[in-house]
């Protein structure tokens, strides 16, 4: 195995999670959700752009199931999500009803699990078929706050766990499934006190939860976010307000965070469903 690398500093595999060897400064960062800060994409640390079995690898473990969520870095923290119990074989997938999704927190340093948490899973949940066979069941990555870490598991709801693995709070966000039945794609993202989820396929909504008690804020329904996997980002208007900005099928939105209501669209087609995240910046 050897890889050029050269915008992240930890990657995961199906069933191993490894860490390159950075510089001190660059060890002391936090990457908090999705592509890092406000989706952005960008890391300025000092990284290695080689790596492979014998060469800046730091440790390797095995994970509870596959998963293709990025993971996050908290302190001396990872969490990454997986499922298990099914689809971990293409070819003899099991039993749907044995589907299990994981919350990981891993010690940075050693690579020793220190807690693995997998609430119920709510059925009915999304066949094994089509281009879930490519994804599978843990395709969103976790976001935290740097006190708390949440995960959002599709029809079985967003979790918000303390970082001793202590169960905060729980939301159900919907059961239904798009036409395609793809599953969750969307990673929830965090804006003040608020934490930010797409609900796209589970009730096609955006919907903001109070971070600390898990109330929802409010909630914003429309048939076209239908199809939108794209986490939420956000963005900064030349009158000083903040934005989140979410591009549909057909359309992309500006909305008021504080209300979830609609600020302006684009009429401009990016593809039937989305799964692109934007960046912004720069005005």
């Amino acid at each position: 195995m050897s890889k050029k690398f050269n915008k992240c500093v930890i990657m995961v595999g199906y069933l191993a999670l490894c860490l390159l060897t950075v510089t001190n400064s660059a060890r002391s960062e936090n990457w908090l959700q999705s592509r890092g800060t406000n989706g952005a994409g960008v890391y300025e640390g000092n990284v290695p752009t080689e790596w492979g079995d014998a060469e800046n690898l730091k440790w390797a473990i095995p994970l509870p199931g596959k998963g293709v969520s990025s993971p996050i870095v908290v302190g001396n923290r990872l969490f990454v999500t997986t499922y298990s119990g099914f689809g971990q074989d293409p070819n003899n997938p099991g039993d749907l009803a044995d589907l299990r999704r994981h919350l990981v927190c891993v010690n940075r340093e050693t690579g020793k699990i220190l807690w693995d948490r997998s609430p119920p899973t709510r059925f009915p949940e999304d066949k094994f078929e089509g281009f879930i066979t490519d994804h599978g069941y843990a395709s969103c990555t976790p976001v935290s706050d740097g006190e708390r870490v949440f995960a959002f598991f599709g029809k079985s709801g967003v979790y918000a766990f303390d970082f001793d693995g202590k169960l905060l709070w729980q939301q159900y966000v919907g059961s239904e499934s798009g036409p395609t039945e793809w599953g969750a794609g969307a990673s929830p993202t965090i804006y003040k006190n608020l934490l930010l989820v797409n609900a796209c396929d589970e009730s096609q909504a955006l919907i903001a939860f109070d971070r600390v008690s898990g109330d929802e804020v409010w909630r914003t329904e429309a048939k076209l976010y239908e199809g939108s996997y794209s986490t939420p980002v956000i963005g900064r208007a030349e009158d000083g307000s903040d934005e989140i900005v979410v591009p549909l099928s057909d359309e992309t939105w500006g909305i008021d965070p504080a209300t979830g209501k609609l600020k302006w669209w684009v009429k401009q087609s990016l593809a039937k469903y989305v799964c692109t995240t934007p960046v912004v910046g720069k005005g």
